[in-house]
């Protein structure tokens, strides 16, 4: 048993059971999340591969929500404004923030409504790494049956403002708390950042998600970048890859538990939850 192939069995029935029935007169948006390095983007990848091979008639288009990251020049703006806040959070892509919503709404009406739409890429090298938005994109020209979106925060719903507050204050006296190492009103515009994303969640009618140790990121990450020295000869060092991953622990922090705990679709079974071990085996899985 993988999370791909627990993914496959789920997404075909949501197939035989909904589509090939033509009981929705528009595309299934199955939304994909996971911590980084827990494997959601092969996930992804290979979930559409493999499904297009059992229903080959059937048209599945997946983007990312790093095809949905502010262009080169609005990222650098946002960069430089949080450097002179000293807001780390918000020093490079990545994070609640440095997305643009309007893209992702207009892929997702056209997409819904059947018209022919151009999925963005985003290139992660332009500008010696900093990225940008390229001048290709994707044509679907086919109505889509299937829809996937994933990204490492997908589901992920903003707090209260008083349970941000509370959160953060407690982690004051938590030595383990990486909330603190910010100030109160950049977590606080953090979250409510992410009340822009929930209108992108409410286009989902399935969910897939991975759960685990949040903190086994650390360590994906850097296994990850050790195999890109060994392939490449070249990375970062262990110290930066810890500098790295710290920008998006907060995130977890904040608002993991929930999403681990509630998924996000309200109907029944239209979450599937893969619970992983620190080596990504799957230890339970659950529809609910």
């Amino acid at each position: 048993m993988t999370s791909l192939s627990k993914s496959v069995d789920y997404v075909s029935d949501i197939i035989q059971r909904d589509i090939l029935k033509q009981k929705y007169a528009k595309p299934i948006v199955i939304g994909v999340s996971g911590p980084q390095g827990s494997g959601k983007t092969y996930l992804a990848e290979h979930l559409v591969s493999e499904i297009a091979q059992k229903f080959p008639d059937l048209n599945c288009v997946k983007f990312s929500m790093d095809d949905l990251y502010l262009t080169n020049s609005d990222q650098r703006h946002l960069t430089n404004e949080a450097v002179k806040d000293d807001n780390k959070l918000l020093q490079g892509r990545g994070l609640p923030g440095t997305h643009d919503i309007g893209v992702g709404l207009e892929l997702f009406s056209k997409l819904i409504s059947g018209e022919p739409v151009a999925i963005p890429i985003y290139d992660k090298s332009a500008f010696n790494g900093e990225g940008d938005r390229s001048t290709s994109s994707i044509p679907i020209a086919k109505k889509a049956d299937l829809v996937i979106f994933e990204g490492w925060f997908n589901g992920y719903i903003p707090l209260d403002d008083d349970l941000v507050r509370i959160k953060w204050l407690s982690s004051l006296l938590d030595p383990h708390s990486c909330l603190k190492i910010h100030k109160l009103y950049q977590i606080e515009d953090i979250n409510e950042k992410l009340k822009n994303y929930a209108v992108l969640w409410d286009y989902f009618d399935y969910f897939i998600y991975i759960e685990t140790d949040y903190q086994n990121v650390g360590k994906w990450r850097l296994e990850q970048e050790h195999a890109l020295i060994k392939m490449t000869g070249s990375g970062m060092s262990d110290v930066q890859v810890g500098q790295f991953i710290e920008r998006y622990m907060p995130i977890y922090e904040l608002f993991y538990e929930k999403l681990c705990a509630e998924g996000v679709c309200k109907k029944k079974g239209h979450n599937l939850k893969l619970r992983l071990s620190e080596t990504r085996d799957v230890l339970e899985s659950n529809i609910f």
